[in-house]
């Protein structure tokens, strides 16, 4: 089960908004989100952190609970 967060930090899940409604989902890596890209062959990429927030507003972020201190 994982626990919701206010702070997202790296290795949390990110529930990001696309079209108005919760719907695409990320791993916070740092600088980076990895996350699944239709645009063409479907593949599994890394994009800035900051460029993804701003095309894909955060919804909320999840963790693993063994991740947290």
């Amino acid at each position: 089960t994982l626990t919701r967060v206010i702070e997202p930090e790296p290795g949390d899940v990110l529930l990001l908004t696309m079209g108005g409604s919760p719907q695409n989902l990320g791993i916070h890596a740092g600088e980076h989100l990895i996350h699944t890209y239709n645009g063409g062959p479907k593949q599994v990429i890394a994009t800035r952190l900051s460029a993804a927030l701003r095309a894909w507003p955060l919804d909320s972020a999840w963790r693993f609970p063994s991740l947290i201190a």
